[in-house]
C-alpha cells in the first residue's frame, strides 16, 4: 500500500521573526500610547490640584447667591495670603479668623507629607507668597504655574466708600463729626467719617465678606448696618440713607446766653422746634473762644424741668469737661418736649481739668456744642442787665461714681 506524502509545511524561521518584529512595533505603539495618554493624565490631574489650591486660597468666583460673590477662600477670612500651603489645612497661628480647612483631605492622610500639595509625580508642589503663584515641576521637562493674582494689591488693597444723607437725601454737612463708619477685617477694624459733603473712602480693603456699621451720634447712636462682598481690584459703593434728618431739631433762643452772678458760669435756652420729644444724653463742646493757650473746663451742667435731681453731669473725681470732649448725661435722659424750650447751665469754669484752679471769667465768649441728637448750638454769652430770670442751682453732693 504506497502512503500519501502530507504537504503541510510549519512557519519558517524568517516568517517567524517577521511576526515578531509585528508584534514588537504594535507593543511598542501601544506602550508610547498608554505612556502618553498617562502622562495627560497627570498634567490634567495636575492642573485641576492647581485650580483647587487657588480657589483655596481666593475663592470660587462662580459660587453666587443673591447676585454676590460668597465664597473668598482663605483670603476673605484671613485678609490676607497665606504664608505656607500648610496654613490651607491647619491654623498654625491660632487666629479666629481662620475657618478651614479650606482644601479636602482624606480622614488618614499624612500629615508630615500630605498630598493635597503634591502634583501628579509626586513632587511637592511650590508655593510663592511673594509672587502669589503655584508651580509643579511636571514631567521635569515642562513646568505648569498658577498665578493668583496679576497682583497682591489686587486681592488686599481694594476701596469701598459711598455717600451718607438723612432720610431728605441730604449730606451731614455741619454734622459730619457726628457720624462714623466702621468696616470690620480680619487685621482690625478701619474706623473713619464722611466729609461734609457726606462721601466717604476707605483703602486697604481685602477680598471678602465685609460688615460696615454707620452711627450717629454718640450716647444713643442711629445705627446703620450693611454687608458688602468686595472682589479683586474694585471700587466698591456703598451708600446709606438715615432715617431721619440731619438738621437740627434744636434751636438756641437768641440772647438767652448770659452768665451768672460768679461770671464763671453760663446759661442757655434751646427750643424743641420738632413736634416730638427730644431725649438728649450728652453734650461735647466743640470750641470755646479763649485767648490763646488759654483752655478753660467746666465742672457740672445742669438743666431746668428735670427733677429730681437737676444735675446733668457734675465731673465728681473725674475730670472737667474741655472742648473735645464729652459729657454723658446722668440717666434719666434730658427730655424736652415738643415746641418748648429748656434752660441749660454751664457752671464753674475753671483754667485746669483736675486740680484746683481759679475760676475763668465767661463774659463775652463764643462757645460752640453738640447734644448727643445732633443739635449743634452755637452763641455769644452775654452779661444779664437783669438776674431776676436766672435759673436756680442746687448744689450736689459729689460721688464716685464717674459724674
Amino acid at each position: 500500500m504506497k502512503l500519501k506524502e502530507n504537504k503541510s509545511k510549519g512557519f519558517t524561521l524568517v516568517e517567524l521573526i517577521v511576526v515578531l518584529l509585528i508584534i514588537g512595533i504594535l507593543s511598542g505603539v501601544t506602550l508610547r500610547a498608554i505612556d502618553l495618554t498617562r502622562e495627560r493624565s497627570m498634567f490634567t490631574d495636575t492642573t485641576k490640584k492647581l485650580n483647587e489650591l487657588g480657589k483655596a486660597i481666593t475663592g470660587n468666583p462662580d459660587l453666587i447667591a443673591e447676585g454676590r460673590r460668597v465664597d473668598f477662600g482663605f483670603i476673605g477670612d484671613m485678609g490676607r495670603l497665606p504664608v505656607s500651603l500648610d496654613e490651607l489645612i491647619k491654623n498654625t497661628t491660632n487666629d479666629i479668623n481662620w475657618h478651614g480647612p479650606y482644601i479636602k483631605i482624606d480622614f488618614l492622610e499624612d500629615t508630615v507629607n500630605p498630598t493635597f500639595k503634591r502634583d501628579a509625580w509626586g513632587n511637592e508642589i511650590e508655593y510663592s507668597l511673594e509672587l502669589a503663584t503655584l508651580t509643579s515641576l511636571g514631567n521635569g521637562r515642562q513646568t505648569m504655574t498658577y498665578k493668583l493674582t496679576d497682583s497682591i494689591a489686587f486681592l488686599t488693597q481694594n476701596r469701598v466708600g459711598g455717600i451718607i444723607t438723612d432720610n431728605e437725601n441730604n449730606p451731614p454737612g455741619e454734622f459730619d463729626s457726628l457720624i462714623s463708619i466702621t468696616i470690620e477685617l480680619p487685621g482690625g477694624d478701619s474706623v473713619t467719617q464722611p466729609n461734609y459733603s457726606g462721601y466717604y473712602q476707605v483703602g486697604g480693603i481685602p477680598i471678602g465678606k465685609h460688615k460696615i456699621t454707620v452711627a450717629r451720634g454718640t450716647a444713643s447712636p442711629e445705627i446703620l448696618v450693611k454687608w458688602v462682598s468686595v472682589v479683586p481690584k474694585s471700587n466698591t459703593l456703598v451708600d446709606f440713607k438715615f432715617t431721619s434728618s440731619f438738621r437740627s431739631k434744636l434751636q438756641y433762643v437768641e440772647k438767652s446766653a448770659v452768665t451768672l452772678p460768679d461770671s464763671a458760669s453760663v446759661q442757655f435756652s434751646v427750643f424743641n422746634t420738632s413736634g416730638e420729644v427730644v431725649n438728649l444724653t450728652s453734650l461735647r463742646f466743640m470750641n470755646i473762644a479763649t485767648p490763646p493757650d488759654t483752655p478753660v473746663f467746666c465742672e457740672t451742667i445742669i438743666a431746668t424741668g428735670r427733677v429730681p435731681p437737676n444735675h446733668l453731669w457734675d465731673w465728681g473725681e473725674v475730670k472737667r469737661i474741655g472742648v473735645g470732649r464729652e459729657a454723658q448725661f446722668i440717666p434719666p435722659a434730658l427730655e424736652i418736649a415738643p415746641r418748648s424750650i429748656a434752660s441749660i447751665g454751664l457752671l464753674h469754669f475753671r483754667t485746669d481739668s483736675t486740680a484746683s484752679a481759679p475760676s475763668f471769667p465767661m463774659d463775652r465768649r463764643y462757645i460752640e456744642l453738640i447734644f448727643s441728637d445732633g443739635s449743634l448750638i452755637r452763641f455769644l454769652t452775654e452779661r444779664p442787665e437783669s438776674i431776676m430770670h436766672l435759673m436756680h442751682y442746687t448744689p450736689r453732693e459729689r460721688s464716685n461714681s464717674g459724674f
